[in-house]
């Protein structure tokens, strides 16, 4: 229960406290995951949600308010996502989040073809230093008082 959480949070901080969380706004290397799961079960990859839910707008400031916290501020911040080296990895770390579901349908090949068409499409390579790039990736500082 979130709103039981922040309120937690709310109440066990003294007077003039500070509450300091992030979370995700938008993060590249989902919608790949989420193409994967398509690809490979006919249908959008469902398990990366929890990831986002906090990325429309105000969803986070209205449990922080609920809870009593006042003064509630946020800055948005980019952070980059950047895979080096071997391919073996940069399959690995794109697809944890759904690796279960990948392994549970015998769909091992046919998401490693499914992600490197992926990564051919919607990546920045930089083969001098053989990396890759997924972005846009914005996360939510938010800072909020208790009162």
């Amino acid at each position: 229960d979130r709103q039981k959480a922040v309120s937690e949070a709310h109440r066990v901080l003294r007077p003039g406290g500070t509450l300091i969380a992030t979370y995700w706004r938008e993060v590249a290397m989902l919608r790949m995951a989420n193409h994967i799961m398509e690809v490979v079960s006919g249908k959008p990859g469902t398990k990366t949600a929890s990831v986002l839910v906090f990325a429309e707008p105000g969803s986070f400031d209205a449990l922080l308010s609920n809870a009593g916290f006042m003064s509630i501020e946020n800055t948005v911040q980019e952070y980059p996502f950047e895979l080096s080296g071997d391919a073996d990895f940069q399959f690995a770390a794109s697809t944890l989040l759904v690796k279960e579901d990948i392994v549970e349908l015998g769909a091992q090949a046919e998401a490693r073809a499914a992600f490197d068409a992926f990564l051919a499409e919607c990546t920045t390579l930089a083969p001098a230093v053989d990396k890759v790039a997924w972005g846009p990736n914005r996360f939510v500082a938010a800072v909020a008082q208790k009162f």
